[in-house]
């Protein structure tokens, strides 16, 4: 499969230049939704090595990876990965559903 044919990536090597070659094929591509692993910080390095027209502001680019549910451990960050994953491919918020002040799905006729 290439990159073109990806909706979901994650970046995360352990190793800066395979990850700024795999950031910027994905970045490259049409890929709906890019995280990265791992501080902002080295994200924004990343970036700035491969010059414009990447940024960190690019709505595709989750970095850091992930939403803040208070994850610890490997399987509580691969849950919030996929948690941020559904919440951008639905085009939904991630907030609490006992805040809704309506259904959660259309009345059945």
């Amino acid at each position: 499969m290439n990159a073109s044919q990806i909706a979901l990536a994650v970046v995360m090597n352990h190793s800066y230049e395979r990850d700024k070659a795999a950031l910027a094929m994905l970045l490259a591509s049409r890929a709906r939704y890019i995280g990265v692993l791992g501080p902002k910080r080295r994200t924004v390095r990343i970036l700035s090595e491969l010059g414009e027209p990447w940024r960190i502001d690019d709505p595709r680019l989750h970095a850091p990876v992930g939403l803040e549910l208070g994850a610890e451990t490997p399987e509580e960050i691969a849950l919030a990965m996929i948690s941020e994953m559904q919440s951008t491919l639905a085009h939904a918020p991630a907030v609490s559903l006992r805040t809704r002040t309506t259904p959660i799905h259309a009345a059945s006729p």
